[in-house]
């Protein structure tokens, strides 16, 4: 026996996506609570387009205050086919304001903490590294990606700034970034080689707009960001064997001291280990 197409919760419309979050009374009044009328103004008609609207122009609070309300409708349309459980859209909107003043008492309780990526180190033997970073540009929704691959002596095998057109989100610029990095590994045909980047947390943390409440670090992949930030700001891509281009240089000179100075650091303690030894 098929199943009726109707919402089960109002016997009004057919059950899709935009009847769901937008038409059904409880869904209307849930925004109505929350002083969110757009979200159900006729201008909307397909909910895809609708929420990647939303994420491209609405504010990171009205973005978190969106999601929120739509998972707790999703919740609430399950619990009454599943439970026979009716919220209203009071009672919904309630839920949410509750759960989010939640969230942010526990972020006002965090203490303050230092996000810290360490220094670039050099891959051991004869494998490589391709670090990848990325620059972002909200307004015209282009990135450029900055790839540079080095070996155990922080020499430069090749050096790549990519530009990249219809990109959202910052999150979506690293993951490019991250995608070209393995793809021009492969390109040189490399076999064995390390990939680093950014951290989620790291990328999530620059995307907030509120007071920070961390100190961030990302010297470990200092120079990719600068091959980035270069590409961005002459709006061209390049690609440099056994060189940087300028933006990097000095970065690329600074990780190079670095791994010199740790170099000479793990001698010494070898030296004072081999020395006790012998004293013993």
């Amino acid at each position: 026996m098929m199943a009726s197409p109707m919402c089960r919760r109002c016997q009004t419309g057919a059950e899709k996506r935009e009847h769901i979050f937008w038409e059904c009374p409880p869904a209307k009044d849930t925004w109505e609570q929350l002083h969110m009328a757009w979200v159900i103004s006729d201008d909307n008609s397909v909910f895809t387009d609708w929420l990647k609207n939303t994420f491209e122009t609405k504010s990171m609070a009205l973005c978190r205050t969106t999601v929120c309300a739509l998972w707790a409708l999703w919740i609430a349309r399950n619990k009454f086919i599943h439970e026979g459980e009716n919220k209203t859209g009071s009672q919904i909107a309630s839920f949410v304001q509750i759960y989010l003043k939640e969230l942010d008492d526990l972020k006002s309780s965090i203490h303050e903490r230092r996000i810290c990526v360490d220094r670039w180190s050099a891959p051991m033997g004869s494998r490589l590294k391709v670090n990848f970073g990325a620059a972002f540009n909200n307004h015209t929704k282009e990135s450029y990606s900055g790839l540079v691959i080095r070996n155990s002596k922080a020499e430069v095998i090749c050096c790549k700034t990519e530009m990249n057109l219809n990109i959202s989100f910052v999150f979506f610029a690293e993951a490019v970034a991250c995608l070209q990095a393995l793809k021009l590994g492969l390109q040189l045909g490399l076999r064995e080689i390390e990939v680093e980047g950014d951290s989620r947390t790291i990328i999530r943390k620059l995307q907030e707009k509120t007071e920070e409440r961390s100190k961030i670090s990302v010297e470990a992949n200092r120079v990719a960001h600068c091959l980035a930030q270069e590409g961005l700001k002459k709006r061209e891509s390049t690609y440099l064997k056994n060189l940087v281009s300028p933006g990097a240089v000095e970065a690329m000179a600074e990780d190079k001291r670095q791994m010199e100075v740790v170099v000479e650091v793990r001698g010494r303690r070898n030296e004072e280990v081999g020395e006790s030894v012998l004293q013993f």
